[in-house]
């Protein structure tokens, strides 16, 4: 489950958090006048932003490793959109047992195929949003695509999407 590493985003966003109040501190020091507090307080703003996108994808990967943790046998798990709604964030678990399950990243289960019903999966572009980006294609009926978030949650991942795409097809069946 290396795609639902969220320590990382968290001790960044901490880092930036304290960055950011530290140059407001600063900032507010100075002449309410001069450039200096002009200056400073814009670049202020710079970690403050980067602490919060930080957070909010260190707790999206958070809330996400505690839902796979509670299914058990999960092989591999990744946060991912499906392109026809973009916007709402679900994740993706390979269960040795279960076969292939969508989720939303509290633990309610939206679909599940079984491992008898799938094909491969194959990493290619899918369109997101209007835009051609990476994600993956499961050789299933009907046939569910996927986009992947970019560790950074800017963006979509063609690596992970192939890492999915090879442990699906890892149990998947023939091709449909």
């Amino acid at each position: 489950m290396s795609e639902l590493r969220y320590t990382g985003h968290l001790l960044v966003g901490a880092v930036a958090l304290v960055l950011g109040v530290i140059l407001t501190v600063i900032a507010f020091q100075q002449d309410l006048d001069s450039p200096v507090f002009t200056i400073v307080s814009i670049a202020s703003a710079i970690p403050l932003v980067v602490a919060l996108q930080f957070f909010v994808q260190g707790v999206r990967r958070w809330r996400a490793a505690r839902t796979a943790a509670r299914y058990g046998s999960v092989e591999w798990a990744a946060i991912c959109v499906k392109p026809e709604n973009h916007y709402l964030i679900r994740l993706l678990l390979v269960d040795p047992a279960a076969g292939l399950l969508l989720l939303t990243l509290s633990g309610r289960q939206l679909a599940a195929w079984p491992w008898a019903d799938i094909g491969p999966a194959h990493a290619t572009t899918v369109d997101v949003g209007g835009r051609s980006k990476s994600g993956l294609i499961v050789d299933a009926q009907p046939i569910p695509q996927f986009a992947f978030l970019s560790p950074s949650g800017i963006g979509y991942s063609r690596e992970i999407a192939a890492r999915g795409a090879q442990a699906i097809s890892a149990h998947a069946g023939p091709a449909r």
